[in-house]
């Protein structure tokens, strides 16, 4: 990632930057201007088919060999998946509520680091770790208070999706330099999502929701430049500590949810912001208390 000229701890910072102005883009527009979340979902992997592939078009695959491109295939195959989950929960859920939840899913990084790539963490990582867990718990709480639209074990699919999406990503970062995997990962993730098509009823309301590309072009292209830092975060600092950065996310969201709210454009059920805001606090306290750990004491 050191291609990227920007320090690898900004980079870091800036994705959970980013990717909470898509979270809150993406709630908009599910909530005002979308009327098919499955035939938007299309619209969207059709955005990043288009978007990879004039990423490739620029690339040299010289030396790209076919274990490189089967990982990078279940890169995206993952982050299809997580697609799919995303845009149904985020057309029934609050943006801060699903991804305070959402951001659980270090503890799912973790596991697979520590068993797979012999990373661990400190005793101060592992009370993170159980601050993120607290949070976890509050956040469920209030949620089953304002009665879920959601089942809470897609909630968890979710999670669990998007903690070994970024592992999966950690891995590829060994081998596959950054751009390429973003390419392939836009790809191969829009070519899942595009499954929705087998639908009938996903294709009858396709051509209403085309209407809505310059949305999705908007948002996809900020994601990717979320993916990218992630990418570059997971290259240059350990997966655990690369997942803990991304905690600021859901405080954005929150934040960004209450500026819409102020100018009129509401996209939440949930009107009380204290037990949010104390929920998705210790989530983030833990992961702070996490990167602390490894940039202080130098766990790997």
């Amino acid at each position: 990632m050191n291609s990227l000229i920007l320090p690898p701890l900004l980079i870091a910072f800036l994705s959970p930057l980013t990717y909470g102005l898509v979270n809150l883009i993406d709630k908009y527009i599910v909530t005002k201007k979308i009327h098919s979340p499955s035939s938007y979902t299309v619209v969207v992997g059709l955005t990043h088919i288009i978007i990879g592939a004039i990423i490739a078009s620029f690339l040299s695959w010289d030396g790209f060999t076919s274990s490189d491109l089967m990982l990078c295939t279940i890169v995206g195959a993952l982050y299809g998946l997580q697609l799919l989950i995303y845009y149904v929960v985020f057309s029934e859920e609050d943006a801060a509520n699903a991804v305070g939840l959402d951001h659980t899913y270090p503890l799912v990084v973790a596991v697979l680091a520590y068993t797979y790539l012999g990373e661990s963490t400190g005793i101060a990582g592992y009370g993170g770790l159980a601050l993120i867990l607290a949070g976890l718990i509050l956040l469920s709480q209030r949620m089953l208070q304002v009665r879920p639209n959601v089942r809470l074990g897609l909630l968890a699919a979710m999670i669990c999706t998007t903690g070994v999406y970024e592992f999966a990503i950690k891995v590829s970062t060994i081998s596959v330099p950054p751009l390429h995997t973003l390419a392939l990962n836009s790809i191969v993730a829009g070519s899942v999502v595009c499954l929705l098509l087998l639908r009938r009823k996903t294709r009858r309301m396709l051509g209403a929701e085309l209407r809505n590309i310059g949305w999705a072009f908007t948002s996809e292209s900020l994601t990717v430049i979320a993916i990218l830092c992630i990418i570059g975060a997971m290259g240059a600092f350990p997966a655990v500590l690369a997942s803990a950065v991304t905690a600021l996310q859901p405080l954005v969201v929150l934040i960004g949810e209450r500026i819409l709210s102020y100018w009129h454009h509401e996209i939440t059920r949930d009107k009380l912001l204290r037990p949010k805001l104390a929920a998705i606090l210790l989530v983030i306290l833990g992961t702070l208390v996490m990167l602390v750990d490894h940039v202080v004491w130098g766990e790997n």
